[in-house]
């Protein structure tokens, strides 16, 4: 797999770009009580600390997903959804132009999964972020995708936008369910 020519391995445990140190891909992921290794170089060196504006971005995404009051806590007393919550601040702090997300709102409540999918949706159409998503939630996928990939044992069935792919045929094929799809007067 390759983003923006940088080879990414098919299961990536460490993501980085040395010829573009400020990283150009942020897959975020979390694992017990602490994150894991994959992450994109930040540019900052060994011996370096952080800026004014490398605070204020972490302020800022922290702040649009109401996380602000949670920087002195351990990551071990918050619960499930304020971690994923965490991890996304973390991955938007980054600035890449990729975003990889696997199940970003399976831990969150209703409120938070839609304050969560507005601001990645935001930042896609106001920074050009590339947003690549694997979700369950058929809903939220139709919501937010501008392109959909359907997969089924591991190969590609159907591909396009939300109204393409999440049709009742479709998902009767290949959920083996009775569904009805309704589609509201603005697309989704």
């Amino acid at each position: 797999v390759s983003i923006f020519d940088v080879s990414v391995p098919s299961n990536p445990t460490f993501i980085r770009n040395t010829a573009n140190p400020t990283g150009t891909v942020t897959m975020p992921t979390y694992a017990g009580d602490q994150f894991e290794d994959v992450e994109v170089y930040n540019g900052i060196g060994y011996f370096g600390s952080e800026s004014a504006n490398d605070r204020a971005i972490v302020t800022d995404a922290l702040a649009r997903l109401d996380m602000s009051g949670f920087t002195d806590r351990p990551m071990g007393s918050l619960s499930g959804g304020e971690r994923q919550r965490l991890v996304l601040a973390r991955a938007v702090a980054q600035q890449a132009r990729v975003l990889l997300l696997d199940e970003p709102t399976s831990a969150l409540d209703i409120g938070h999964q839609q304050q969560a999918l507005e601001l990645v949706s935001k930042m896609s159409g106001e920074c050009g972020l590339t947003v690549l998503s694997v979700t369950h939630d058929l809903t939220l996928a139709g919501l937010y995708a501008d392109t959909l990939v359907l997969l089924h044992e591991g190969r590609v069935v159907a591909r396009g936008a939300p109204a393409e792919v999440l049709t009742a045929d479709v998902l009767s094929e290949f959920y083996a369910v009775s569904v009805r799809v309704h589609i509201d007067d603005d697309g989704t």
